[in-house]
């Protein structure tokens, strides 16, 4: 029997999280899809991404970026930019092509939420955003192993899947030398620990990978969890021999102790 049930839900365990006040401010604004919240996401905010609401691997997502403002008699009229996850395709084009195209592209059959976009710190002039794996082999979770992941150029997702470059978490915060890296490691560190805990709980998880982020100004963000997270190509291009022992060896253990439970099926 599984440790643990998959947990895929995006708005569910966003809604999770915005229940505590203090993690909610962690959290981009992230809405159910439909065209009027589309238009009033682009409003408030200069990117926008629309994801499968149960989507993995950086599958069906579409980034909308407002690229100009163009004025004339009776005010002004923006243009965005489309990239897909799934095509090398680029589009521009007024708010009602932005619509048409999204509404052409996603699967009627799917769910799909609208979120934030966030202004991701860069390496080398790539956005980059991070990957923490938790562990819970008892009554405390424990982070066993974190690391950068850099988006391919024209890129809009930093999955390893789709060409991310890894690098360690030092070498990615110290790049930003107008960041703190020691003092952001401490805190990314304490809120994938409430993440963790909160998350864990909810859904009765012992395995769990948190996609973070740093923005330009050293802000901290949530992207999404994964129950059942890939890591060994990915820790293992990072050269730390310790690090990738101790991923493998509290995972294994984890399975193996509490393989024959019953977890609750919180979806």
């Amino acid at each position: 029997m599984a440790v643990q049930k998959y947990v895929s839900n995006k708005m569910k365990y966003n809604k999770v999280l915005l229940k505590d006040p203090w993690l909610s401010s962690y959290v981009p604004k992230t809405v159910w899809f439909s065209i009027t919240a589309l238009e009033d996401m682009l409003k408030t905010y200069p990117v926008v991404f629309i994801k499968p609401n149960s989507n993995h691997r950086g599958n069906g997502i579409i980034r909308v970026k407002k690229v100009s403002q163009q004025w004339g008699l009776f005010g002004g009229k923006p243009s965005y930019e489309l990239r897909y996850s799934y095509k090398d395709e680029v589009k521009t084009c007024y708010l009602n092509g932005v619509i048409n195209e999204v509404v052409n592209e996603i699967n009627p059959n799917k769910k799909y939420i609208v979120q934030q976009g966030i202004d991701l710190a860069t390496f080398d002039g790539l956005p980059f955003d991070l990957r923490i794996l938790m562990h819970k082999p008892g009554k405390r979770w424990q982070i066993s192993g974190w690391l950068a992941r850099v988006a391919q150029k024209e890129q809009i997702v930093t999955n390893h899947i789709r060409g991310a470059k890894v690098l360690t978490l030092g070498q990615a915060l110290n790049k930003n030398t107008h960041l703190n890296a020691v003092d952001l490691t401490m805190k990314l560190g304490d809120l994938a620990q409430q993440i963790s805990q909160v998350l864990g709980s909810y859904f009765d998880l012992r395995i769990l990978a948190l996609d973070m982020a740093v923005d330009k100004k050293g802000n901290l963000w949530f992207i999404e969890m994964n129950s059942d997270p890939m890591f060994r190509k990915m820790f293992k291009k990072i050269n730390n021999k310790e690090m990738y022992e101790n991923i493998l060896s509290t995972r294994n253990y984890i399975i193996k102790k509490y393989k024959h439970r019953r977890p609750k099926r919180r979806l």
